[in-house]
């Protein structure tokens, strides 16, 4: 039941595979549907190849050498070498002893809001574990993925557990439905263009159209035959920053799945009308 993320070393990695990131978990260098409005995003090289080294660096609390880097990208030598070294004077890595860690520019960048969603949802997580005494998990967007951001797991020897700070793919895990469904309709046909069989397509936007009235995303074994979840969005104003999970076996959640629906829709609620801005 338990879900493990597959963790290889960097030095074992071509560009495209999971890169690890602590805790044991990893993530894929990928470039794929984005969950914001207008047209479908077109890959630019350069900009995967920053995105790819900051994600690399962010990795690895020692530090990853230039060396690497190029094989990991498959880029040259001089063009990677010319990036960090680019990054380094902006303040987005800082380089000792060859090797490059994460720079103070990016927490700047981000600052440091009155309240975070991780820190505003952790007691909702702890709360609706200890209620169904099921794993409960955050997750955000990011890029053309979602990312578990925290998580309360059951106590239950038969438990369903995710890593975290790792790339998912937004379809058909529940949390993922949810960004889908409440994206723009240029995205969602770029997603289903893209990533959908064209026969299933007017099913899965049937589908995510009912999630956007419902309020709720339902995983009834679609990612792993033993699993149902449901999840909801969690919104700052009218901008979808999160979304709340409770997962685990079929024989348990199944029956109180309406429950379950219900419970998660009102943290959800919760936790934006807290986040929600102050005048």
């Amino acid at each position: 039941m338990t879900e493990h993320a597959q963790v290889s070393e960097l030095s074992k990695l071509s560009y495209g595979d999971r890169v690890p990131q602590r805790g044991g978990a990893s993530f894929d260098i990928v470039q794929s549907f984005a969950p914001g409005g207008g047209s479908h995003p077109q890959e630019h090289r350069t900009v995967n190849r920053i995105a790819a080294i900051l994600e690399i660096a962010a990795a690895e609390d020692e530090g990853v050498r230039v060396p690497l880097l190029t094989r990991l990208l498959g880029a040259p030598k001089s063009s990677i070498h010319s990036l960090v070294k680019g990054l380094v004077a902006a303040g987005y890595l800082t380089e000792t002893d060859g090797r490059y860690t994460i720079g103070p520019a990016v927490s700047a960048l981000l600052g440091t809001p009155a309240r975070t969603l991780p820190e505003t949802a952790r007691p909702y997580l702890d709360s609706l574990r200890d209620r169904f005494n099921e794993t409960v998990m955050l997750a955000e967007p990011v890029g053309g993925s979602i990312v578990y951001v925290d998580s309360a797991e059951s106590t239950q020897p038969i438990k369903y557990s995710t890593p975290l700070h790792i790339r998912r793919p937004v379809y058909p895990i529940s949390t993922g439905k949810v960004i889908l469904a409440h994206s723009s309709a240029q995205r969602v046909n770029a997603f289903l263009a893209a990533e959908a069989d064209e026969d299933r397509r007017e099913q899965i936007a049937a589908e995510l159209r009912s999630i956007r009235a419902a309020g709720v995303a339902l995983n009834r074994g679609e990612t792993i035959p033993e699993v149902h979840a449901a999840a909801a969005p969690i919104f700052v104003g009218t901008q979808l920053v999160g979304s709340l999970a409770i997962a685990g076996p079929t024989t348990r959640v199944r029956p109180i799945l309406d429950e379950i629906s219900k419970a998660v829709i009102e943290a959800c609620a919760e936790i934006s009308d807290k986040l929600a801005p102050r005048v």
